[in-house]
Order: C-alpha cells, then sequence, then structure tokens
C-alpha cells in the first residue's frame, strides 16, 4: 500500500480502507515482547543485521532509526476501531508472550493465531486455548498425495 511493512503507517492505512480484519506477521523479542515482523534479521541503524530473538525491545529501538512496532500498540488501535487482527505468527516462541499479551488486553475474541502448522497449533491451545487458530496446510501434499493421505498429513 505505499507504506513500510509492520507499521503504523501500512495499519492506518488499511483502517482508512475500511479493513475487517488486519494481517500482521509477529515474532518476540528476547524479552518477550511481541512485535510485527517478518524475519529475525532486522537492518540497524548502522548498516549491520541484528536478531530480534537475540535482542531486548530496548536494545532494538536504541540500534535502529525508528522503534519497532509493538503488538500491543498495534491492538490498542485495533480495538479502537472495533476491527479485528489476524496474528500470524512467525515462530512458536512468540506463542506464550501473544496469548499473554491477548488474554490480558481482553481481545481473545479480535484475534485469531495463524501461520500455524500442526505443531504450533498444538502448542498455541495450550498457551491460549480461547484464542481461535487457524491451520495452515502443506498444499504440495494435496497435489501429491490422495485427498485422504493429504488431510492425515495436516
Amino acid at each position: 500500500m505505499g507504506h513500510p511493512d509492520h507499521s503504523f503507517e501500512s495499519l492506518q492505512a488499511a483502517l482508512t480502507l475500511g479493513v475487517d480484519i488486519y494481517e500482521d506477521d509477529i515474532r518476540s523479542t528476547q524479552d518477550g515482547v511481541p512485535v510485527l515482523a517478518h524475519d529475525d534479521d532486522i537492518t540497524l541503524a548502522d548498516g549491520s543485521c541484528g536478531s530480534l530473538a537475540e535482542m531486548t525491545l530496548k536494545e532494538l529501538n536504541t540500534a535502529r532509526l525508528a522503534p519497532i512496532t509493538t503488538l500491543q500498540d498495534v491492538l490498542e488501535q485495533i480495538r479502537a476501531a472495533g476491527k479485528m487482527m489476524n496474528l500470524d505468527i512467525k515462530t512458536d516462541s512468540a506463542l506464550e508472550p501473544v496469548s499473554t499479551l491477548v488474554n490480558r488486553m481482553g481481545m481473545a475474541e479480535r484475534v485469531f493465531l495463524s501461520g500455524c502448522d500442526y505443531g504450533s497449533a498444538v502448542k498455541a491451545s495450550r498457551y491460549a486455548p480461547s484464542i481461535r487458530r487457524l491451520l495452515n496446510v502443506n498444499k504440495q501434499s494435496f497435489g501429491s498425495l490422495s485427498y485422504g493421505e493429504a488431510v492425515l498429513q495436516v
């Protein structure tokens, strides 16, 4: 949409367009803060590369030109707009901090988890039984196996 990925600008553009559900990728920092990011590698202000999983939120924000967008800040906007959010979980380490945050904010009815393979969905059901989950399937299985066999691969 002409805005940086995983940013407030992107969220605001989506809300201005009247979206019902906003999707973004979720990871967590070393200190367990859920943030919007597709990849673990993140470019720092000096041009070097850092790891979200190996840096605290404070370290990230000190080392970057602009602060990283936290899920809490985005969920506050989602709630204020009366919308829903698809949390595309990029790593299992984000499951517990995401579920803690969502439950603390009372947002379980306004979010659902995606990006979950079977194992991640099982873990998510332990951490966040009240949060809906969208299970990803391996679509290649449906091209190479019978339907019944492909379903069992999930």
